[in-house]
């Protein structure tokens, strides 16, 4: 059965599929929101206050204000859908108005869209054991990465062509930069026990996992380095994997159809996860 959660729509509560979002609304036509992917652990949001906050830069690089108390909604809406482990979908787009590029002295009301569902149809146990395929692909996407817009066509191209080719994600290359990050998630390399990433930039999102297990392994003496990563390094790195809010830290084992490594998960990808899994109950 297709799953109908509860969805909250500018704090009232409508099945999702039943939801009607006017046409005008500026992320329709324009792509002019923000959004937020949240794991839920145990019924709870996992690092909460690091989503929101994100949430809030988002909407400070593109200058709408949202007076709506999100925590609570949802909190609510995890509550109301009773879900135990799943993730939970937030929107902030400017609001309705005439179809125009210019919203300069347009008094705009923010549309918030939030709904939670079950864990059915991310990142299954197979994945983790046994790990996945990736491509490589050029990143084609705008100057302004950093903020989590939902102007995603040049991530859902990308991935597309991953999964046409049997794949589950495509790690983004740009000619003058190197390895950015995946379509929807950021990337970890493992060079003779040496854990790193490429650095934070507007090319990159800061992922709140990236940010955490960075944090974790630091803690415990793990040494991690941000820096450039070519795309060669991802052929002759030991072990690969991505991380993200629903996929945690996942192994990748081929790339372009080359095995890396041992064409398994490695030891640092487990620890990886063991380290975030860990953290779940104690936040």
């Amino acid at each position: 059965m297709t799953e109908n959660p509860i969805a909250y729509w500018n704090e009232r509560a409508v099945p999702l599929n039943d939801l009607k979002i006017p046409v005008l609304d500026r992320a329709f036509f324009f792509g002019d929101a923000v959004y937020e992917v949240i794991s839920i652990y145990g019924k709870k949001p996992f690092l909460f206050n690091e989503h929101l906050d994100r949430l809030d830069r988002s909407l400070a690089h593109v200058g709408i204000t949202c007076d709506q108390d999100i925590r609570s909604q949802i909190l609510k809406n995890i509550d109301e859908n009773s879900i135990d482990h799943g993730m939970v979908y937030i929107q902030v787009s400017r609001g309705n108005g005439p179809r125009a590029h210019n919203f300069h002295n347009l008094a705009l009301s923010p549309n918030v869209l939030i709904y939670s569902r079950s864990a059915q149809g991310l990142a299954t146990e197979e994945d983790f054991q046994k790990g996945i395929d990736a491509i490589t692909h050029e990143d084609l996407r705008w100057g302004r990465c950093d903020i989590k817009s939902t102007n995603l066509l040049a991530n859902c191209l990308a991935q597309s062509v991953a999964y046409q080719r049997g794949a589950k994600e495509a790690l983004l290359i740009r000619k003058d930069l190197g390895l950015t990050e995946g379509t929807s998630s950021n990337v970890f390399v493992v060079h003779n026990k040496e854990i790193a990433t490429p650095p934070l930039s507007n090319f990159i999102l800061p992922g709140t996992v990236r940010n955490h297990l960075i944090h974790l392994l630091k803690k415990q003496g793990t040494k991690v380095t941000e820096r450039p990563i070519q795309k060669s390094e991802l052929f002759s790195a030991q072990e690969v994997f991505i991380t993200s809010t629903t996929r945690e830290a996942l192994g990748v084992i081929s790339i372009d159809q080359e095995k890396i490594g041992t064409g398994t998960i490695g030891t640092l990808t487990k620890y990886a996860r063991e380290l975030i899994r860990a953290s779940i109950g104690q936040m």
